[in-house]
């Protein structure tokens, strides 16, 4: 969608605009000391872009904002009218201020909480910051995903365990805007092998994706080739020593990868036979990335802690960037022109360089540091407009994510875009023709089974689980419906982690959430199975939203700048508890499944609520995780199952064990999911604790 000036004239502004618009705004030196008018700014925003412009009215705001009861009056409370002026001036500051040169200015009209966005003054290119998604967007493009299973560090460096991967495609709109989430980046397979595969790159023509995988056998890393119109696949390398980083010649006829020897490499190249390999030098270092230069001559590689040019034909070598001591440089990779070679320069961390460069990849000029924060690192490389840089790099707050940084500028911040991955490699096609992009992102594939329960229809085997929903991608979080007939579950089947509901065998799937992200969770359903609550990070922090039951579009219940999560339903169906880490840890707090204000319920902790099936008692868990110890975890919660009354009173510890996710509560009493046998290894089971008297749960 094209957001619209307060004129209603058409602006240039897509919401991922205007969300790093937002978020250059609240990082600003004018709000980051002000909550109250960040918070105001953050929620008329994300309220006008998720389409809920209804509740952007002075009571609404008022509620959500500010803390107010239901009896609030604005008649006699001014509290929104007062704050909205001081934000109309601080915005006002920042604007003539440090956000003088923003390329998107938010604007709230007076006698208006809706907000208004329009494209300010860009000046040069350096200030324009190209999103990785509205650059694919422009073009129509197709973009193609690189699916692995869970990723391990070492230092700064990325690897990946031999387990299975595949590579996957997206379709994005071809109307010049970024839509909303819902319809951005639908991952669609394009491997489909065991083992792992990593390191992709596609060829200048966009025709083929090369890349590193362990094969059928998962015993060796070998170079392949895939097509992509006719999905055929081909092995470049049979050498038993580990191959990596393909990287195909400007002219897309040659391949260029690393072979291990000792302590170092051999840079080879071959043609897609694979029968005419040529070695081109020796290398001290086993890297990351090859990049060649445009125009087919050199080919950048790691060489030590610092980067070299090498002659393709002579194998000659020549200093490109020599680091600080400590210090490496690597994952380089030469401009669409040639001009600028960009590289990741760290130890642990790792900020995004440019150097300008001659024709023969001679540096013209001192590396600049393009990225204000280092990151841990996963790949880098250029939009093939040259405009922006792409790396995929690790924060604790959103993981492994792309990210998007200007070319011109020094010491920006970089912006998260909604791609889960790292890898990233462009098609070189002409700009007037589709872009495509292959990246790497992981995978854990598990599946839904059933076992029976404590009362097993005759012929049951305890011993033999059923498998009921499954796919390549992750299903997980399953729930069986109040009226016993459908099952409610996560799924990555779409490409992205999505609530999905399917009959009692797991037949008949049906995708309830659209929201084109990854962070979704925790689906539960109402007591007559019309609604369905689930967590989603659809912003910028986790909430709690609602749907009806044969899908729609998601209500949303929290507003909060914390993080809210794993709802249950009462059970009259009036309630919605959940978690929040608005004071500081978890606490358990609830909200009327209609909307209206949220209310805390514990005070000393909580995680994962579950009310009573008779409604007198509220279990929760405070754990996330199981510890080492039957002591608490700090900052984690202690383990164990507690209940209080739920018209409030003082808690009491039910039961030792119980972390979140690994219990379930039932009207015969509390399921706990262990592992672990007295040889160490890791067997799930059940245990319940049965109740003996109605008022004795468990």
């Amino acid at each position: 969608m094209a957001l619209r000036t307060a004129k209603d004239e058409p602006a240039s502004v897509s919401p991922l605009d205007a969300r790093a618009a937002l978020h250059r705004v609240l990082q600003s030196r004018c709000f980051s000391h002000s909550e109250r008018s960040s918070q105001f700014l953050r929620y008329i925003v994300e309220a006008f872009l998720s389409g809920s412009e209804a509740d952007l009215k002075e009571y609404s705001i008022g509620l959500a904002v500010f803390a107010r009861p239901a009896s609030f009056d604005p008649r006699i409370d001014t509290i929104v009218r007062v704050q909205a002026r001081r934000l109309r001036k601080r915005l006002a500051d920042y604007y003539s201020g440090e956000g003088h040169s923003d390329p998107v200015v938010i604007a709230i009209e007076k006698g208006s909480y809706v907000p208004a966005f329009r494209v300010g003054n860009q000046g040069t290119p350096d200030r324009a910051q190209p999103l990785l998604e509205n650059l694919l967007a422009r073009r129509g493009a197709v973009v193609w995903l690189g699916l692995g299973t869970c990723c391990t560090l070492l230092g700064a460096f990325f690897l990946i365990p031999r387990t299975s991967s595949t590579f996957a495609g997206a379709a994005l709109p071809t109307d010049g805007t970024v839509r909303a989430p819902s319809s951005a980046l639908l991952s669609v397979p394009l491997t489909t092998f065991g083992g792992q595969e990593r390191q992709p790159d596609f060829s200048p023509d966009a025709e083929r994706v090369a890349f590193v995988w362990d094969g059928n056998t998962r015993n060796n890393d070998d170079i392949y080739f895939k097509s992509l119109k006719d999905s055929h696949l081909q092995r470049l390398t049979t050498n038993p020593a580990a191959e990596c980083c393909p990287a195909w010649s400007p002219d897309s006829r040659r391949i260029a990868f690393l072979r291990a020897k000792g302590a170092g490499a051999q840079l080879l190249t071959a043609s897609s036979s694979g029968d005419d390999e040529t070695l081109i030098t020796e290398l001290a270092t086993f890297g990351h990335q090859i990049s060649w230069a445009p125009n087919g001559r050199s080919l950048a590689v790691e060489d030590g802690p610092g980067i070299r040019i090498v002659s393709a034909r002579g194998g000659s070598k020549r200093i490109a960037t020599t680091p600080p001591n400590g210090f490496s440089d690597i994952w380089p990779t030469f401009s669409p022109d040639g001009k600028v070679l960009a590289f990741a320069r760290g130890n642990r961390d790792f900020a995004v360089y440019a150097l300008d460069v001659d024709r023969d990849g001679a540096p013209l000029s001192e590396p600049r540091q393009l990225t204000a924060e280092p990151y841990m690192f996963g790949g880098l490389d250029w939009t093939p407009d040259a405009r922006a840089l792409v790396f995929g790099a690790y924060t604790e707050k959103v993981g492994w994510r792309l990210w998007t940084v200007p070319a011109g500028t020094v010491g920006a911040d970089a912006i998260p875009t909604g791609v889960v991955g790292w890898q990233p490699s462009f098609g070189r096609r002409p700009l007037s023709s589709q872009v495509h992009l292959v990246y790497a992102a992981a995978l854990d594939d598990k599946n839904i089974y059933r076992i029976p329960g404590p009362a097993p229809p005759a012929g049951a085997s305890p011993s033999s689980p059923e498998l009921i929903v499954g796919s390549s991608r992750n299903d997980s979080d399953a729930r069986f419906s109040p009226t016993g007939d459908r099952i409610l579950f996560l799924s990555g089947r779409s490409g992205f982690g999505e609530v999905w509901t399917a009959d009692i065998h797991g037949a008949n799937p049906l995708r309830i959430t659209w929201s084109g992200r990854s962070e979704v969770g925790s689906p539960t359903w109402s007591p007559d199975a019309s609604q369905i609550a689930f967590s989603g990070m659809l912003h910028e922090a986790f909430d709690v939203y609602v749907v009806d039951g044969d899908g729609g579009t998601p209500r949303r219940l929290t507003y909060a700048p914390s993080n809210e999560g794993s709802p249950s339903y009462s059970v009259n169906g009036k309630w919605i508890y959940y978690m929040s880490d608005r004071t500081g840890r978890p606490e358990i707090w609830k909200v009327a499944s209609a909307g209206g204000e949220e209310q805390q319920v514990t005070q000393y902790g909580g995680y994962q609520a579950i009310e009573s099936p008779d409604g007198v008692w509220l279990y929760y868990s405070k754990s996330i995780r199981r510890p080492a110890t039957p002591e608490s975890v700090p900052g984690k919660g202690e383990p164990g199952i507690f209940r209080m009354p739920a018209a409030g009173g003082p808690e009491e510890r039910v039961f030792e064990e119980g972390v979140h996710g690994r219990w379930a509560l039932s009207r015969t009493g509390i399921y706990i999911l262990r592992s672990g046998d007295r040889a160490g290894h890791r067997i799930p089971s059940v245990r319940q604790r049965r109740r003996t008297h109605p008022d004795d749960i468990p």
